[in-house]
């Protein structure tokens, strides 16, 4: 996030993707965790004035509804290293992007030895 305010304004955002948690390796304790980060996350953020987004969907069509509101040329997001699903999911963001002339930069997720 640090990467991307740099480049001006930023929207915070997570997407909820039912398909992902229909996933036989995504468990109701998954859920739960990641919910606790999201409010945390978002504890924080309104300390410094932001917020973070919900939204739920697939993500190439989450982008879109986004992109319609207020166009955006760059995209931040940590590398996944999931399954199948992610990979897919991944490749279909790519080709969003692309369509849409929007640079995407991944960062590797940080390493419980490097945090």
């Amino acid at each position: 996030m640090a990467q991307a305010s740099l480049s001006g304004p930023v929207r915070c955002i997570y997407v909820i993707e039912p398909e992902l948690w229909l996933q036989a390796d995504c468990a109701l304790q998954h859920f739960e965790f990641v919910r606790e980060s999201l409010q945390s996350l978002d504890a924080h953020l309104r300390t410094l004035g932001g917020q973070i987004e919900i939204h739920q969907g697939e993500l190439p069509e989450v982008l879109t509804r986004i992109w319609a509101e207020a166009p955006f040329t760059g995209l931040y997001a940590h590398e996944e290293t999931g399954n199948g699903f992610t990979y897919a999911r991944d490749l279909k963001v790519a080709a969003w992007c692309k369509q849409h002339a929007v640079d995407w930069h991944e960062h590797p997720s940080l390493a419980w030895s490097d945090a």
